[in-house]
């Protein structure tokens, strides 16, 4: 979008935005009653949309007490920073989900609500914060030090709702593998899916062939109702027909049975000495044969009725958060949240939360509008970045609301707007690579 069209656009963008602005601010309240938490929180929430991607970028150009801003960012435990972040996406989550299931049957049945579990290495340099520890990351093909971050997530209609975060540790009396934190996860999301009314056995699980080689994971998610989809590992065994064979066995011997979805299919029923009762679905797109394993409960649905096509489709929606783990790192600038000691990175990973349920519920608002439709979080972030207008909306929308962090907002705001501008020929992520490195 050019600048002449943008600017047409601004009052309708700056009067969205004011909305969001005002029930997040209503919200936070009610799940944080500290006021001056909460501003914090909103004003490093919205840094991003202006162009301020770390704590001390938004104290500078605010003029904000440095000493209020940090210590209001350790005022609370790592937990209750870990609440706003659920309850931020479960807010949002079931109006989505409310939403898709009052549509049509036909609309319904080719919704593919998802479940996602994964984890991504967030990169650090700072010595002196917590939880640094070695782990490997995918994005560099070697290890690195950092934040293992484990992330929940939902995609619903080309929306993806993190659900819950966690930074995942390596020392303490408390440690335990990352398995385990899923588990949790899982089933603190499934309670919290109950108590809003929504059924979690409407809902697929897709994750990493790591994750779905550890049988305590599978056979937990497969008790709450999800219908678990994974890759099998390279060396596992099933019993087909009562014969035994292996992955490479299986995948030598597939026979099209039937074009779900446009793939050339094979669906079978096994017995895996690992996990049970499972079923097997072989697809081939274009030159690669790949194989699928999925498990659900019989008292929450009858395996025998597990067609392929929604394992396919279960298995397709894993590619939602790898460009939400990358997006996170190349766009909203995650790592570059460098708050040390104890559970202040919490804390800033938090804050981020709110930026990304921000430009969420924008999303969500502006793809009904005709003139701008379904756009990105990513073109919309650089929108209110080139409008450069955030903070001056937000001391307009909360006028003697924020009395706590800053006096005065408007009058803090500098004239001469200082934007974080990409230009057109640099990729993000390759950026981002390249800095790592």
């Amino acid at each position: 979008m050019s600048d002449q069209e943008l600017e047409a656009r601004r009052e309708l963008l700056e009067k969205e935005l004011g909305e969001v602005l005002c029930e997040l601010w209503e919200h936070l309240l009610r799940i944080w009653p500290e006021a001056v938490v909460v501003e914090t929180m909103m004003l490093l929430g919205l840094g991003v949309l202006s162009g301020a991607y770390t704590p001390h970028q938004v104290i500078e150009r605010l003029g904000l007490d440095k000493n209020k801003v940090y210590k209001s960012l350790g005022a609370e435990t790592a937990a209750q920073w870990r609440r706003v972040i659920q309850e931020l996406g479960d807010e949002a989550l079931v109006h989505a989900v409310g939403n898709a299931l009052g549509k049509s049957a036909a609309t319904r049945s080719r919704i593919c609500l998802t479940v996602l579990l994964d984890d991504s290495l967030f990169r650090r340099y700072a010595r002196q914060m917590a939880s640094i520890f070695k782990w490997w990351g995918g994005a560099f093909k070697a290890v690195r030090k950092g934040h293992d971050v484990l992330g929940l997530m939902i995609e619903v209609e080309g929306q993806v709702f993190i659900l819950d975060w966690v930074v995942v540790s390596k020392c303490g009396r408390k440690r335990k593998p990352r398995w385990k934190y899923a588990i949790e996860m899982l089933s603190e999301s499934q309670r919290r899916m109950k108590d809003a009314g929504i059924d979690p056995a409407l809902f697929g699980l897709a994750m990493d062939w790591w994750y779905g080689q550890v049988k305590e994971l599978g056979t937990a998610a497969a008790e709450m109702g999800l219908t678990v989809v994974s890759e099998p590992a390279i060396n596992e065994q099933f019993s087909v027909g009562g014969q035994k064979q292996t992955v490479e066995e299986l995948k030598a011997a597939f026979r099209v049975q039937s074009h779900w979805g446009g793939f050339p299919t094979q669906r079978l029923r096994a017995t895996s000495n690992t996990f049970g009762e499972v079923i097997l679905v072989l697809f081939k797109e274009g030159d690669t044969l790949t194989l699928l394993m999925a498990k659900v409960e019989k008292e929450h649905q009858a395996q025998r009725e597990l067609r392929a096509l929604p394992v396919i489709r279960i298995h397709k929606q894993r590619h939602w958060i790898e460009q939400n783990w990358r997006w996170q790192k190349s766009q909203l600038r995650t790592g570059k949240i460098q708050v040390r000691k104890g559970h202040k990175p919490k804390a800033g990973y938090t804050c981020r939360m709110v930026t990304y349920a921000i430009l969420g519920e924008l999303q969500r608002r502006l793809r009904r509008v005709r003139a701008i439709g379904r756009q990105s979080i990513g073109t919309l972030l650089s929108w209110y970045q080139r409008l450069g207008s955030a903070f001056r909306v937000l001391a307009q929308s909360l006028q003697g609301q924020f009395a706590h962090l800053i006096p005065d907002l408007m009058a803090a705001i500098p004239r001469n707007r200082s934007i974080f501008r990409t230009s057109p020929q640099e990729n993000p992520w390759e950026s981002y690579v390249k800095e790592q490195n």
